[in-house]
């Protein structure tokens, strides 16, 4: 992994490791240039570093706190493994670009599932109640007009439609899409 070492790249400076997801570079570039990174430093990490480190580069970057319960998570873990600018970028074309009058139609709804894969809408489908056979078809799309508040809950599951099409045009998929969708599933 490129994020173990301390030049970035797989054999570019020292092995570092990483802990509790915090890679080499991300530890040298929190602990400043002046700092002496080592395999026992990273090895003790303490959970306070850890912690700031997600809080300041992360979480706050993404108005992480001003997000619905649930897509927070999202947002907050997609940015640390993608990177901030990625999850602001993917999160804006799932939900945030659109104003609240966009949200109350019928095409905002059938564009958000139409990247959902035929269990998640059935899901969808259950919660709200109504015939659940995979299609977003107008009797869905009418109970989510009338269930304003279940906007966060579907985005959730547009934004992990949308991550799990992200890591997959990755050139490095084939090596980490197995962890990267197993923990993305998990998150979901």
């Amino acid at each position: 992994d490129p994020g173990n070492w301390s030049g970035g790249r797989v054999g570019c400076g020292q092995l570092i490791g990483s802990n509790m997801g915090v890679g080499a570079v991300a530890l040298q570039a929190w602990m400043g240039p002046g700092c002496r990174l080592s395999p026992a430093v990273m090895r003790d990490l303490p959970r306070s570093t850890y912690e700031a480190i997600a809080l300041e580069n992360y979480w706050q970057p993404l108005g992480c706190d001003a997000l619905p319960a649930g897509l927070d998570l999202m947002a907050f873990d997609f940015g640390w493994n993608r990177g901030v600018p990625q999850s602001l970028s993917l999160l804006r074309s799932c939900y945030e670009d659109h104003t609240s009058e966009q949200r109350a139609c019928p095409a905002f709804w059938r564009t958000l599932l139409l990247g959902l894969p035929v269990a998640d809408i059935a899901l969808v489908q259950r919660h709200l109640r109504v015939r659940d056979d995979g299609v977003a078809g107008p009797a869905t799309l009418a109970a989510l007009n009338s269930r304003p508040n279940a906007a966060p809950w579907i985005a959730v599951l547009a934004f992990y439609a949308a991550q799990v099409a992200s890591y997959k045009r990755l050139h490095s998929f084939a090596i980490y899409g197995g962890g990267w969708l197993a923990r993305t599933a998990r998150r979901r």
